[in-house]
């Protein structure tokens, strides 16, 4: 897998989730957001109307560029993910391909962990994205993060 090529923008790039993720039933279109200059920890924000979310507030999560806190982990992409990413009869080029793992936040900054076992895949060419489960069951849920 190539490494994740996810620029450093001040502006949010649109994702649009070809499955919902799980837990955000009907939710597909989101802005991704880079919160540091080094392009290692983003904000995915669901868009719409505030008025269609719960509380008027849109859901959001924290995601990281796993190379930051995991060096080792390198996912196998499925093909069915690539070809579901990508444009109709164009799998997704590694080129293109971004992988991010979304934050759990703990009670303390220490606490926090990674989702290593459903990364968020981004073709960064269609802006396309989909959180995968990996089944060959060798990265964890809830991964302690330190620095690399």
């Amino acid at each position: 897998m190539a490494d994740p090529v996810v620029q450093a923008e001040t502006e949010p790039s649109s994702i649009t989730f070809v499955v919902a993720p799980p837990g955000l039933d009907g939710l597909h279109d989101f802005s991704l957001r880079s919160l540091s200059a080094e392009g290692a920890l983003f904000s995915l924000t669901a868009s719409g109307a505030k008025e269609s979310f719960v509380g008027g507030v849109a859901p959001r999560l924290f995601l990281i560029h796993p190379g930051v806190y995991f060096p080792d982990y390198q996912p196998s992409i499925a093909d069915e993910t690539l070809a579901a990413l990508g444009a109709p009869g164009e799998p997704t080029a590694p080129e293109h391909l971004a992988v991010l793992v979304v934050l759990n936040p703990g009670a303390a900054p220490q606490d926090t962990t990674a989702n290593l076992l459903a990364p968020v895949v981004i073709d960064t060419a269609t802006g396309k994205a989909l959180q995968v489960v990996l089944d060959d069951g060798s990265w964890p849920l809830r991964a302690a993060l330190h620095a690399a």
